[in-house]
């Protein structure tokens, strides 16, 4: 059996054995509205997971020498700890092993490089498992935190309770919704696609997804400190205040997704440039190297051509005709070398080969 087909039937085993798991997710999928995409991410992850195992193919068989005993310990660790959120019923934390269990799964049937080939895929399914309601708490602190600097540097007092932003025309509470989860959760699984699709590489995708982290987190931030300073300067009777701001939401959405995609396209770019660099295409060879000698027609062509690129005196350029037979004239440019080869018989100056074109190097 190809060892793509054992990475992908390992998988599959694997999520079956856990089998427990899946009916709460899926109740989640269902009832949660910001996790209602999670059957599509686990049938896309499963796709991917399909493509990437048999594109790596033969290539990430198992090495000879690769131990079988350190992934099967660490299968056996997680098994045991998702067998202790089972019997604690603790969801979130059978639910965070499924991850890794797929994975070291596929480490033990197919090898370790199959597996590295599988990161991608089975780190995806993240996104489908409601870990991100942890980040809420911390997120919205930090919303209420920035927001409330920014508002006392524009001369806008403010009063923190909480979650409750209070200026003197009325009061603010970042909700959960507010928190710039759902920013920071689809900006980050655009992200991953875009550095999937683009091979970015550990580094570059490592700096990638900060930057996107980064982004999310700004921009909910400016979005939220717009609502509260349009409060502040309408009297609360701004539109933004007193009708709806989910439109701004999705105006700012579109503009990060953008730039999200942007940067993820230049970082591509960027990759590609830097293989073209480090293997350059081979350059031709001479017409004449290990075919015949240049003929003596090519030898005087190449000896006029030397008057001119070596800047020649006017009485060297003439003792330099009168002993190859050049006819050829030009006058000395300023600053041109000046060498003296009055008497040297044309045999002993050696010939000029020409070079091939150089690739510029992109630094």
């Amino acid at each position: 059996m190809r060892t793509s087909h054992l990475a992908w039937l390992a998988a599959a085993c694997a999520a079956v054995a856990i089998w427990p798991t899946w009916a709460p997710l899926a109740r989640v999928w269902h009832e949660a509205a910001d996790y209602r995409q999670g059957p599509f991410i686990v049938i896309a992850c499963g796709i991917w997971l399909v493509l990437a195992a048999h594109r790596s193919g033969e290539t990430a068989a198992r090495s000879p020498g690769e131990r079988l005993w350190q992934p099967l310990l660490l299968l056996a660790l997680a098994l045991a700890g998702w067998l202790i959120a089972y019997r604690a019923n603790i969801e979130i934390g059978k639910q965070v092993l499924v991850p890794p269990i797929l994975w070291l799964a596929i480490a033990c049937t197919a090898g370790w490089r199959m597996a590295l080939s599988a990161t991608g895929p089975i780190a995806f399914l993240y996104f489908a498992i409601p870990i991100w309601e942890q980040l809420v708490p911390l997120l919205q602190w930090l919303a209420v935190s920035v927001a409330s600097g920014v508002m006392a540097l524009m001369g806008v007092r403010v009063h923190i309770d909480g979650i409750l932003v209070t200026i003197p025309e009325g009061s603010f509470i970042v909700q959960d919704a507010c928190s710039g989860k759902r920013y920071l959760v689809v900006a980050l699984a655009v992200a991953s696609m875009v550095a999937a699709a683009n091979h970015l590489g550990w580094r570059r995708t490592l700096r990638y997804l900060g930057i996107t982290i980064g982004m999310a987190l700004v921009v909910n931030w400016v979005r939220i400190i717009i609502v509260i300073y349009a409060g502040h300067v309408t009297h609360m009777q701004s539109y933004l205040v007193a009708r709806e701001h989910v439109s701004l939401g999705y105006a700012m959405f579109a503009v990060l997704l953008y730039a999200v995609v942007r940067i993820g396209l230049r970082l591509g770019r960027a990759r590609s440039e830097d293989a073209s660099v480090a293997s350059p295409e081979p350059q031709p060879p001479l017409p004449w190297v290990g075919k015949h000698r240049p003929s003596r027609l090519s030898s005087w062509a190449r000896r006029c051509s030397r008057c001119h690129l070596l800047g020649l005196t006017s009485s060297g350029r003439r003792n330099w005709d009168r002993n190859s037979g050049c006819t050829c004239s030009s006058s000395p440019t300023k600053g041109s070398l000046e060498t003296k080869r009055d008497g040297m018989p044309s045999s002993a100056l050696p010939p000029i080969m020409p070079t091939s074109t150089q690739r510029a190097v992109l630094i």
